[in-house]
């Protein structure tokens, strides 16, 4: 699939924290760029700090959101929103990615954050703008989000566990579930296993996809090149998904698995090999 501009309008509900002035949410996603408030195109906060979201109602793999200012006044109330994508799982634990933070510029009116490492976009089912701390109100004349459908729903894992892992840099495997994609091992947040490593679903479930993120920093990237993608229903013999297929400068990998039932999800290798995060999605029924 290919990244283009999400039909905000049709496919997502919006909610601001509060608003001022008449500057409702839906302004937001109008589909009008003008950056005159008094235009009517425009958002406004009424509580400090400002938020505003889109939600979506299904999950998206979002490359890229643009963020239109205001221009006829106050252009610099923009500085220092963040700008996130989130994943909301099932069980009400969400994922969230920072795509970045606004720096403001005078004279510019646009902004364009990109989303996840590598262009390889991140999935997500919320967007949000919002200031973290502070006295600032939130004014947007235009959110665009670009993206494409993503099948399924994210599926509770209950339990992880591994073969084993490195002496020297051990990683539990509890980390490849910890809901953070942070690619950097010295942050504490990917698996190291040595063999195999599993996720045990809390049911039996139709598995669309797996999404393994891999290591982003200076080392082994490639170690992840072969792993084997497998799903077991009880003590049945496991069935294959596919294999990662590592290539220079990608740290997602989406192994599709048609369908397949099965309660438990294992990542195999021959070798020592690194996760920093583990999503299991389910297949959408038809």
């Amino acid at each position: 699939s290919t990244s283009q501009r999400v039909k905000t309008k049709q496919w997502y509900q919006r909610r601001v924290r509060g608003t001022r002035w008449g500057g409702e949410s839906s302004r937001a996603v109008d589909g009008n760029i003008d950056g005159r408030y008094s235009a009517g195109s425009c958002t406004h906060t009424a509580h400090n700090p400002g938020k505003w979201r889109l939600y979506l109602k299904q999950n998206y793999r979002i490359f890229k959101v643009k963020i239109y200012n205001r221009k006829d006044c106050c252009q610099d109330q923009i500085d220092g929103a963040h700008v996130y994508a989130t994943l909301i799982h099932r069980i009400g634990h969400n994922r969230e990615v920072l795509c970045g933070k606004i720096k403001y510029e005078k004279n510019r009116d646009v902004y364009e954050l990109s989303c996840g490492s590598n262009n390889d976009g991140v999935i997500a089912t919320l967007i949000e703008v919002r200031f973290l701390h502070g006295r600032q109100v939130l004014t947007l004349c235009e959110v665009e989000v670009f993206g494409y459908k993503v099948p399924g729903n994210a599926l509770r894992i209950a339990s992880v566990n591994q073969q084993g892992t490195s002496k020297n840099y051990p990683g539990p495997a509890q980390r490849a579930v910890d809901l953070n994609i942070d690619g950097a091992f010295s942050r504490n947040s990917c698996a190291n296993p040595t063999g195999w490593w599993k996720a045990h679903l809390t049911k039996v479930s139709k598995i669309s996809q797996v999404i393994i993120y891999g290591r982003t920093d200076t080392c082994c990237m490639d170690r992840i090149n072969g792993a084997k993608v497998t799903i077991q229903e009880g003590s049945k013999s496991p069935q294959l998904c596919g294999h990662v297929k590592y290539t220079p400068g990608t740290s997602q990998f989406v192994i599709s698995c048609g369908g397949l039932s099965g309660n438990t999800i294992i990542i195999s290798h021959h070798k020592q090999f690194v996760l920093c995060e583990v999503e299991v999605f389910d297949a959408p029924e038809k």
